[in-house]
C-alpha cells in the first residue's frame, strides 16, 4: 500500500466523482489513492433487477450501511434482511448474494482494501444526475465481464448455484449483519456510540460506529498516530478542524483525516448529530471502551488513556 493523501479531504457525492454502472448510481467520495490502498468509500443508489449473481471476492471485504430500502442478505449459510440503518459486513472468501427488496436502496458501500472499484468503472460512465439512475445503455457482455472479474479475483458462482453450497474455507471471517439500532453500545465523553463492525470482526481491517453527539459535545484536537479516520454525517451539522482548516460539515458529506493529520470536531448547534466513523486500521475500539468504562474520568485520565492507544491530545475542540 501508498502512503495516504498527506491532507484531510472533505466530500460529497457529486458528479465529477459519480458514475452509473449497470443500473446504479456509484459516487466515489475517497479511493486507494486517497486512502494509502486502505478502502474505497462510496454511497451508492442500487436498484431492484439489477443485482449480481452470487459471487466470492478473494481480495476485499464489503460494508454495507443503509440508509433506506430493504435488501435480503446471503452470505455463506447466514441470511439477512436489511432495512434503513442496517449495517451488512460480508467479508472475503465467503459466497454471497442480495436481492432488492424494494424499487431501490440509497446506502454506503465500502470496499477493504481497495481496488474493486476499478472493476466497476471499467462497466461505468459519467453519471449525468444524481437521481435514480437509467437502465444501461448497452447489453452487457458477460464472457468480458466474467473475465475481467476474474482479473480482479471475484469468481460467479456456477448456475443454479447459492451461497449455502459453497464451503467458508478454514479462517474465513464471518458475515455480520447489525439492525439499526443494534451492536456494542458506550458512553464516551457524552457521545453515544454503537460499534456496528469491531477489530475481530473485520480481521482487523477497520472499526466502524454508529455515533449520536448532543449539542456541546465532541472530541478534542488531537492525533490518532498510525490510525486514519473518516467521519460520514447522517444528521445535523458536525464543525471539524483538520489541521489548520475548520469546516462544517452537513448531513451526507465526508470528512477523511488521514494519519499524520491532527483534528477534532463539535457539535456547535442545537440539536445532535448523527454520523458515522470509520477507523482504519480496526480495534479502536478498545479505546472507546476503556474511555467509556472510566467513571467521570478527569482530563488526566483521558490523556493516560489516549496515550496508551497511541492517541495524542493536542488542544480542545473546535467550539465556536
Amino acid at each position: 500500500m501508498t502512503s495516504p493523501a498527506p491532507n484531510a479531504i472533505f466530500t460529497q457525492a457529486e458528479l465529477s466523482n459519480s458514475h452509473w454502472y449497470m443500473g446504479h448510481l456509484m459516487s466515489i467520495l475517497v479511493d486507494g489513492g486517497d486512502t494509502g490502498g486502505a478502502y474505497t468509500f462510496t454511497t451508492n443508489i442500487q436498484r431492484k433487477g439489477f443485482e449480481p449473481p452470487p459471487h466470492i471476492h478473494s481480495k476485499e471485504h464489503e460494508l454495507f450501511y443503509h440508509f433506506d430500502g430493504e435488501f435480503e442478505y446471503s452470505g455463506g449459510k447466514d441470511k439477512f434482511h436489511a432495512k434503513a440503518g442496517s449495517t451488512v459486513f460480508l467479508p472475503k472468501d465467503v459466497a454471497h448474494q442480495f436481492q432488492i427488496l424494494s424499487d431501490q436502496s440509497r446506502m454506503i458501500i465500502l470496499l477493504t482494501p481497495s481496488g474493486f472499484d476499478q472493476f466497476f468503472l471499467a462497466h461505468s460512465r459519467p453519471a449525468e444526475h444524481l437521481d435514480t439512475p437509467p437502465d444501461p445503455s448497452e447489453p452487457v457482455n458477460i464472457p468480458q465481464m466474467i473475465q475481467m472479474a476474474t482479473e480482479f479475483g471475484c469468481s460467479f458462482l456456477q448456475p443454479g448455484q447459492v451461497p449455502a453450497d459453497v464451503a467458508m474455507p478454514g479462517g474465513a471471517l464471518k458475515p455480520v449483519h447489525q439492525a439499526a439500532g443494534a451492536g456494542e453500545k458506550l458512553k464516551v465523553v457524552g457521545m453515544e456510540m454503537t460499534v456496528k463492525i469491531n477489530g475481530d470482526d473485520s480481521g482487523g481491517a477497520f472499526t466502524f460506529v454508529e455515533v449520536v453527539l448532543p449539542p456541546g459535545t465532541g472530541a478534542p484536537f488531537h492525533s490518532l498516530g498510525l490510525r486514519d479516520e473518516a467521519i460520514y454525517v447522517l444528521e445535523g451539522e458536525l464543525t471539524v478542524r483538520a489541521g489548520d482548516e475548520t469546516r462544517t460539515v452537513s448531513s451526507h458529506k465526508l470528512a477523511y483525516m488521514p494519519r499524520g493529520v491532527p483534528f477534532g470536531y463539535f457539535n456547535n448547534g442545537l440539536s445532535n448529530v448523527k454520523m458515522l466513523l470509520l477507523i482504519t486500521p480496526g480495534h479502536f475500539e478498545e479505546f472507546f471502551r476503556e474511555i467509556a468504562s472510566a467513571v467521570a474520568p478527569t482530563p488526566g485520565q483521558i490523556g493516560e488513556i489516549s496515550a496508551k492507544h497511541g492517541v495524542t491530545i493536542l488542544g480542545p475542540p473546535p467550539i465556536t
